[in-house]
């Protein structure tokens, strides 16, 4: 008599169980509320489409924050100046 096993074992080999990966571990002692003093980065650049039902923080002072310190980091290469073409005093 077939007990189904013999289709389980072949599903199994089929569709191996989710392994889990960086993705899957939660970061200790996060909760909801670190994540919604967080900017959605989707959001950011205009893609979020979960609206209210997004975990991360759509709040205009969040983003704008984010914004800055991104620009002040991208400002602070090298690479960035040379990316713009844009001569340094020293340059001149």
């Amino acid at each position: 008599m077939d007990d189904g096993s013999e289709i389980e074992d072949l599903l199994a080999l089929t569709y191996p169980k989710k392994v889990a990966g960086a993705y899957d571990k939660k970061i200790p002692n996060r909760t909801d509320n670190d994540k919604k003093s967080k900017p959605c980065f989707s959001t950011f650049h205009g893609t979020c489409t979960l609206g209210n039902a997004c975990e991360w923080s759509h709040d205009a002072a969040v983003l704008a924050k984010y914004g800055k310190d991104e620009l002040a980091r991208l400002n602070a290469s090298p690479y960035m100046r040379n990316a713009l073409n844009v001569m340094s005093p020293a340059d001149t």
